[in-house]
């Protein structure tokens, strides 16, 4: 198994993650749905900053999952108005990793569809849904 080695940088700090090859058609599959439902110039809100990359848009505040504890929620939560989705990804096996506990108890109130086995939470804040998206997470 390969690695693949991406540099973020994020509030001063770098944050290199090892991503495994099989990873990475599930991060470009994500990217690509991303890139088809987002708009340019529009920022999603994600755990994992390669999901915005691939997709050409912007992750806003450059969160990266790591900084979970460090980030008050409502911080995140004042974001939402500049956002058209928030993709939460199941890093680690668990969906609970990526974001602080008190932000992810407040994202039911948003359709969530799942693309590969991230969940894709639609703010609405910018754009209607897209066609096709099925709340099913």
């Amino acid at each position: 198994m390969g690695l693949t080695v991406t540099v973020t940088l994020s509030q001063g700090l770098f944050y290199v993650p090892m991503t495994p090859h099989n990873d990475l058609d599930r991060a470009e599959a994500v990217g690509d749905w991303v890139s088809a439902n987002t708009q340019p110039g529009y920022f999603v809100l994600t755990d994992a900053p390669e999901y915005a990359v691939l997709g050409g848009r912007v992750n806003v505040g450059g969160y990266y999952w790591s900084l979970r504890d460090q980030i008050d929620p409502d911080t995140l939560n004042q974001t939402l108005d500049e956002v058209s989705a928030i993709l939460l990804s199941n890093r680690f096996g668990h969906y609970d990793r990526g974001f602080p506990s008190a932000f992810l108890a407040g994202l039911d109130r948003f359709p969530c569809h799942r693309v590969e086995d991230v969940r894709v939470y639609w703010t609405g804040s910018q754009i209607p849904l897209p066609a096709g998206f099925e709340s099913d997470c």
